[in-house]
């Protein structure tokens, strides 16, 4: 949070609330006995956005790949909403290289690539198109549309 110059108060007040939490469970009118939560957050909890925007910003940046301007001037651009990242590229050796980049941006992040939900659009079709799209040891479908 510091290196996105957030106040040290609301560093604090974040850390306060994250710390030392416990949890119970609760079925039909029986709670379970107190679980002390040593990683992550509650289900729900409002920060749990903001600190996943923040992380996943510091691995954007980390992974050195333009946000801005037009992929015409560009070989690789990322478009990103909510917990959703695309990166479009200009061949398939951008792809690769930004994915790459992203992918150990991430892991040093704490984050990880959902295999499953990641697909691959190709814009223009070719007589010999893929099924799936090979990144090291990830397996992508290729999709002709998505939402």
């Amino acid at each position: 949070m510091s290196e996105f110059n957030i106040p040290n108060k609301l560093i604090s007040v974040t850390q306060m609330t994250i710390e030392n939490t416990q949890s119970q469970v609760r079925i039909q009118t029986d709670l379970s006995e107190l679980i002390a939560t040593k990683k992550g957050l509650r289900q729900g909890d409002s920060l749990a956005c903001l600190l996943f925007n923040l992380a996943l910003e510091k691995a954007v940046r980390k992974a050195g790949i333009q946000t801005s301007g037009t992929i015409f001037y560009k070989s690789v651009l990322l478009l990103a909403y909510a917990d959703d990242i695309d990166i479009i590229a200009r061949s398939r050796t951008a792809l690769k290289e930004a994915f790459l980049s992203l992918e150990i941006a991430a892991g040093e992040t704490g984050l990880r690539i959902n295999e499953k939900k990641t697909k691959y659009l190709a814009t223009r079709e070719s007589k010999n198109q893929q099924r799936y799209f090979q990144i090291k040891n990830f397996n992508f479908e290729a999709v002709k549309d998505f939402t």
